[in-house]
């Protein structure tokens, strides 16, 4: 999930409905904070260091006909990030308030990192 100015920053994939977080698989011995620093780099066009990651949700959903276990994590930009969206897997970013995030069709699991966030 990545904040910048109390905004969150949402994608829409040429492959499914909804909107979603940035982000993907884990490839074979790879942790799930080197798969996310290497989503946002493939996906975004992003640089981000280890440490600029912080693990905030791990949660199981039945989504698209398979049972996943999504880790999620957060980084909270400094200044606005100039977004490369490739128009092949990802067709439409954009920074939205968490109150516009739930507004929009969400995957099952972004919906719940949101209304987690919202009880804390």
């Amino acid at each position: 999930m990545l904040w910048y100015d109390k905004k969150v920053l949402l994608v829409r994939t040429s492959y499914q409905d909804g909107w979603v977080a940035p982000g993907g698989g884990i490839k074979a011995a790879e942790a799930p904070v080197q798969a996310a620093i290497r989503e946002a780099s493939e996906e975004l066009g992003l640089q981000l260091a280890r440490e600029d990651l912080r693990h905030v949700l791990a949660i199981e959903h039945l989504w698209n006909n398979r049972r996943d276990m999504l880790q999620i994590f957060e980084v909270e930009l400094s200044i606005s990030p100039k977004i490369k969206i490739d128009n092949r897997e990802i067709i439409e970013a954009r920074f939205v308030t968490p109150q516009e995030a739930l507004s929009l069709p969400l995957a099952p699991h972004v919906h719940d990192y949101f209304q987690i966030r919202a009880a804390a």
